[in-house]
């Protein structure tokens, strides 16, 4: 055989291994998206956010991370990690498996009974297999300080028929 019937074949030979490797995988799979994800006080039973919002007032308990995703395979893990930014700790790592290709969600974050949340800034991270895919920043506001009130004078002693 000669140099050049031997790159003919080789690049037939190269065409073939990229035509197999294409045969019957159609379409390519669109990759898993986060297509939104918000902030709420609340969720409702239909799996959707009310009051949704940034900044939560001093006294907050819980708080709800709502999410939309598309083109998840069955049984795609997602993991979210709170963090009180703040003083830098990682609060809480929580790990579901998303069943459905598309579909909303919810990630909670609640105190126990009598706690709240400290004033300050948060976040979740949402990830699959270890990468980020969203990042939803909050805050918790701090409560308001009482002002001095003005000093009332001392009250005037009196004394009559003296």
């Amino acid at each position: 055989m000669s140099p050049r019937d031997c790159r003919v074949a080789t690049g037939a030979l190269a065409v073939l291994v990229v035509m197999a490797g294409c045969r019957g995988r159609g379409d390519p799979v669109a990759p898993f998206e986060i297509t939104e994800a918000k902030m709420a006080t609340d969720v409702n039973a239909d799996r959707q956010p009310l009051n949704t919002t940034s900044e939560f007032p001093p006294g907050t308990d819980q708080v709800h991370c709502w999410f939309a995703w598309k083109n998840a395979r069955p049984g795609l893990p997602l993991t979210a990690r709170w963090h009180y930014q703040t003083d830098r700790i990682n609060i809480l790592n929580l790990r579901v498996a998303l069943n459905r290709a598309s579909d909303t969600g919810a990630f909670t974050l609640r105190m126990p009974p009598g706690k709240t949340l400290p004033a300050g800034e948060y976040r979740i991270e949402l990830e699959v297999k270890g990468k980020l895919v969203k990042s939803v920043p909050f805050t918790v506001q701090s409560a308001p300080t009482q002002s001095p009130s003005a000093e009332t004078p001392p009250a005037q002693a009196s004394r009559e028929g003296s």
